[in-house]
């Protein structure tokens, strides 16, 4: 092999090097901006998710003040502690339901459950359509058939 043929292998493989290398780093890029993306997206669910820990928050501070309110006046002790169970109840379960609300399959699995009755009732219109055109266009016929016949009875029986 002459100087010149192993030079240029030697220049072919690092040409080749390079596109790999700028293959990968572009690979990496890739990755990083999927890692960005995901990064952006948890940063919203969790924004999104103290929104909603702070109303719930909100929530239990006012039935809190309520509560204080109600049990300075006269009013026993016990419906006090049961006002205030019930609230905490009702509170554990409105902050769960928010929580659960903000998970994406769920809200997947609504959003299909509730997009694929339209659609199959938009299927079905569509393609009914046609058959109740054409049982449209044999009603108006056999009305126009049973007019004539109608017609034909009264010139027959008006004959007798």
């Amino acid at each position: 092999m002459t100087l010149e043929a192993q030079l240029l292998k030697i220049i072919e493989d690092q040409q080749l090097q390079l596109k790999q290398q700028q293959q990968a780093q572009e690979e990496a890029l890739q990755l990083i901006q999927a890692q960005s993306a995901t990064i952006n997206e948890l940063k919203q669910y969790t924004q999104t998710l103290n929104n909603k820990h702070s109303e719930a928050v909100k929530i239990v501070q006012k039935y809190q003040q309520i509560v204080r309110e109600l049990s300075e006046q006269t009013i026993s002790a016990t419906f006090s502690q049961d006002v205030q169970q019930s609230l905490k109840i009702q509170l554990q379960t409105r902050l769960n339901d928010l929580v659960k609300n903000l998970q994406i399959e769920n809200q997947v699995h609504n959003l299909i459950k509730q997009e694929i009755p339209n659609l199959v009732q938009a299927e079905i219109e569509r393609q009914l359509k046609p058959m109740a055109l054409q049982m449209k266009e044999k009603f108006d016929s056999v009305s126009s058939y049973h007019e004539k016949f109608q017609d034909l009875v009264q010139e027959i029986s008006s004959r007798l």
